[in-house]
């Protein structure tokens, strides 16, 4: 008469005593004396119900032993269970590029494809689709419409993935700072969603699109291990979000941060509010070039580099990329703006890279 309560019982007293909660990254040890201490409380609420010692031992052989052996393989450091078949369908799953529309999204999106992985891609697709127009039709493509901080649909789109690519965010210092507490919203908090959920769905693979900005000015060529200057709410918020996926980062769950350059080039979503992309436009179609601070300098890198230093990373092993921080730019475009006058009327203030 009581038997069907069993299960319940047995999945109430886990829940009481912490597993899916407080317990969630306890060692393996900790784990499993728990769910020996919660079937034993089972076992004796059974006999208290008068079920008898055969039907409720036959429960326990058919459902403790199988939990706690999951849990140990589950628990097993990366170098010890990467090679174990039944432990690895995540990891030839699709990889998910949140942001993929975007300006670094779409040509990082199609390199991915070029190099035999399946891509699906979350985007809010605040532009429209059609800069993944071209990849519709590929079967290794998959696209949810949806906004990071759903977290609905940001759920439905890590299920199986085998890595996760995070380049969604409110970008660039003016529009960072209309509303403090909305860019934290879509940045930081943003970020940490990502990871939670990746993390929860057994994703092993998180790559981050952090920037160069955290550097704030500098007088010489930073480094990955320089200290932070943050002179903007961008800048501030791509640091928050780095320390909120270095943090303490389960095992098996390997997080590599990019901090890009300054982008420049062409891609499928165009952007023409960054210095390089910006003066392409204005000399075609103005003639002229206005230049603001002509002497400041600053670290360039084209969009497709960009999208092969994110490809470059999937690729690598796992173990190698754990907790890397890297600069993604090219020390021969570290340059400056240089003011150049010129006589022609139509042609009033000029510009070339020194």
């Amino acid at each position: 008469m009581y038997l069907p309560f069993v299960p319940i019982a047995f999945v109430a007293a886990n829940t009481a005593f912490g597993i899916y909660t407080s317990l969630r990254r306890a060692s393996i040890h900790t784990k499993i004396r728990t769910l020996a201490l919660t079937a034993l409380c089972v076992v004796v609420l059974g006999r208290v119900c008068r079920i008898s010692w055969d039907i409720i031992s036959l429960w326990a052989i058919l459902t403790v032993s199988p939990t706690a052996l999951a849990r140990f393989f589950l628990g097993l450091p990366y170098s010890r269970h990467k090679n174990l078949p039944f432990l690895a369908i995540n990891r030839r799953g699709p990889v998910l590029v949140i942001g993929g529309a975007g300006y670094i999204g779409s040509p990082t999106v199609e390199l991915l494809l070029e190099h035999g992985f399946r891509v699906r891609v979350l985007d809010r697709l605040m532009y429209g689709p059609e800069s993944l127009a071209a990849f519709r039709d590929n079967t290794d493509f998959e696209l949810i419409e949806g906004d990071v901080t759903d977290i609905a649909k940001l759920t439905f789109a890590t299920r199986n993935a085998s890595a996760v690519v995070h380049l969604a965010g409110l970008v660039g210092d003016p529009a960072c700072a209309l509303d403090a507490q909305f860019t934290r919203h879509a940045n930081v908090v943003a970020t940490r969603m990502a990871r939670d959920v990746a993390v929860s769905l057994g994703v092993s693979r998180f790559v981050f699109a952090s920037s160069c900005s955290v550097y704030g000015v500098s007088d010489h060529e930073v480094c990955e291990t320089d200290d932070f200057n943050p002179v903007s709410l961008y800048a501030q918020t791509k640091i928050d979000s780095e320390q909120e996926l270095l943090w303490n980062p389960p095992d098996g769950f390997f997080v590599t941060i990019l901090r890009f350059a300054t982008v420049f080039g062409h891609s499928r979503r165009p952007r023409f509010d960054l210095v390089a992309n910006l003066f392409a436009a204005l000399a075609l179609r103005e003639g002229i070039i206005p230049v603001l601070g002509p002497q400041q300098r600053r670290p360039f890198i084209h969009v497709n580099d960009l999208a092969r230093a994110i490809v470059a990373v999937l690729s690598a092993e796992p173990n190698t990329m754990q907790s890397q921080i890297f600069n993604v730019g090219d020390r021969r475009l570290n340059m400056s703006i240089h003011y150049c006058p010129v006589k022609n009327r139509t042609e009033s203030v000029g510009w070339r890279f020194r």
